[in-house]
């Protein structure tokens, strides 16, 4: 995750989506079935693996288990 925070400080203020800004982040975006087939407006599920770090919602899920895991449990 590191070397994700050393990209992310050459770039602090992106005013515009360039493809270099893209591939130097982005590793891969998957985009999942429709709820409803021909529907314009179904559910889709779309997951952004970005580089060094994988799917966001992965790395919030393995901080949160990690720090629960660190704290004290107190006994009164």
């Amino acid at each position: 995750m590191s070397a994700f925070i050393d990209k992310a400080k050459q770039y602090t203020k992106i005013d515009e989506l360039i493809s270099e800004v893209l591939r130097l982040f982005i590793e891969r975006i998957e985009v999942g079935e429709r709820t409803e087939k021909w529907s314009r407006t179904a559910m889709q599920e779309i997951s952004i693996y970005y580089r060094d770090i994988g799917l966001l919602d992965n790395v919030i899920e393995l901080q949160t288990n990690e720090s629960t895991q660190q704290k004290p449990s107190e006994v009164a």
